[in-house]
């Protein structure tokens, strides 16, 4: 994949996102490295909280790089391309970052731009007057939006919203021209498979119906033994793919750092949690957030990250809502079509 030379760093990616490695290093003459353990990684960015930001900054990039590239071949508008253009494509991306139950684009608004996801999940909704919103399709990972308002230069022809929180890639109009000036061969590929989706698409309405991928598990109240509910519930959509239970705390052991869950949207491990939970999310089958029983910001974010809410209560429970589940209520009132 790579010759790494001196001054450059390799293993930084699993180190920041507490994961396993993703590829094989070794070494190719002899060679003197420094090494830096995960422990004395978490002990340096709690001595200094300042660097955080600028750590997650420079991994940060190298993570949506890759993971950049995988959408863009898993995408069926661009994944055809060649090895030149993509790489010309993938330098005119924004990187967007979308919080779940925000707004992408309005219908009606001016088609300045494309939008690829990269992680999370895209609700596609129709509006009409007097009429709640129909639900027309759901978008996840290397699916594309806004592509024919932006091509055909017509209003947005629907309005798209996050269902959680997601990681676009945002390319402007007047980049995509010049790319396709530059690269008119690109432009048949993109003519051909947008011709080949209009077909499908007057073949009959696309299914807004989508495979369930994350769940989050809301306490009623204190003392649910949520952790036992997530522990069965695991158990039994382990037998349809891999499953991953994911907790407040669970997570803090997973990066080493005491407190990293409840890290706010304004704080810097923000960046870092969501490209964490973006990796895992794309590991597994299922991914089950347990939320706290309180109204934490872990909590606000299993809801975030979730395409279904389950609210976790015992026969014996007060009936009247706790925190959470208030919580949970109000998030899902933001997110037509949630459940």
């Amino acid at each position: 994949l790579a010759l790494i030379g001196p001054g450059r760093d390799v293993g930084e990616l699993a180190l920041w996102v507490g994961d396993r490695r993703s590829a094989t290093v070794r070494t190719v003459v002899p060679t003197r490295a420094a090494r830096l353990t995960r422990e004395a990684f978490t002990r340096f960015t709690q001595r200094h909280p300042d660097v955080v930001a600028g750590i997650d900054r420079h991994v940060g990039r190298r993570l949506r790089h890759a993971q950049l590239g995988l959408a863009l071949h898993a995408s069926g508008l661009f994944g055809e391309l060649q090895e030149g253009v993509l790489r010309e494509l993938e330098a005119l991306l924004e990187p967007v970052w979308i919080e779940g139950g925000s707004t992408v684009f309005r219908q009606g608004d001016e088609g300045d731009a494309l939008y690829l996801v990269i992680s999370g999940l895209m609700q596609v909704l129709l509006e009409q007057a007097g009429e709640e919103p129909r639900i027309l399709a759901a978008l996840g990972p290397g699916e594309i939006l806004g592509e024919m308002a932006l091509l055909g230069n017509e209003p947005r022809s629907a309005t798209v919203r996050a269902l959680r929180d997601s990681q676009l890639a945002r390319l402007a109009r007047a980049d995509c021209e010049r790319l396709l000036a530059r690269r008119p061969e690109a432009l048949m590929v993109v003519t051909r498979k947008l011709v080949a989706r209009l077909r499908a698409q007057n073949a009959g309405p696309r299914r807004p119906n989508r495979a369930l991928t994350t769940i989050a598990v809301v306490p009623a109240a204190e003392g649910v033994p949520a952790s036992d509910f997530c522990g069965r519930l695991a158990a039994s959509l382990r037998a349809h793919g891999p499953t991953l239970e994911v907790s407040s705390a669970w997570l803090e052991a997973h990066v080493g750092h005491l407190g990293a869950a409840q890290a706010a949207q304004t704080e810097a491990g923000h960046g870092r949690l969501l490209e964490l939970l973006g990796k895992l999310e794309a590991d597994h089958r299922f991914v089950i957030y347990q939320a706290d029983a309180s109204e934490s910001a872990w909590t606000a974010r299993c809801l975030r990250q979730s395409d279904h809410v389950l609210i976790a209560a015992t026969a014996a429970s007060d009936p009247r809502p706790g925190a959470a589940e208030l919580a949970a209520a109000r998030a899902l009132r933001q997110r037509p079509g949630s459940r």
